[in-house]
């Protein structure tokens, strides 16, 4: 038999949430502005180098964000959805009672 917590199913997806969440603060909020200060401070090829890849970093930290947040969603709707067939499946043994 397996066993399904949806609570804890539902807690996960939350967890999975903030951690996207986090994700997208640390990107835009907080490391993005800091790569514009230093795009107007350091000079030369290096420094575009350096900028270009690190956007590169900040996409894929987006993307990663954008998964956890899609993967969160899919625990969720799969939860509800084993949910409501266990409470169907109940009101039918409770039917034929």
């Amino acid at each position: 038999m397996i066993k399904f917590s949806y609570k804890d199913a539902l807690d996960q997806a939350r967890e999975l949430d903030q951690v996207s969440e986090d994700l997208y603060r640390l990107t835009d909020r907080i490391l993005k502005p800091k790569l514009e200060d230093l795009g107007m401070t350091w000079k030369g090829d290096s420094a575009q180098i350096f900028l270009r890849k690190t956007e590169e970093v900040l996409k894929d930290m987006r993307g990663t964000a954008d998964t956890i947040a899609r993967i969160s969603n899919g625990l969720e709707g799969t939860a509800k959805t084993i949910k409501a067939a266990e409470d169907a499946a109940k009101q039918l043994v409770a039917k034929k009672s």
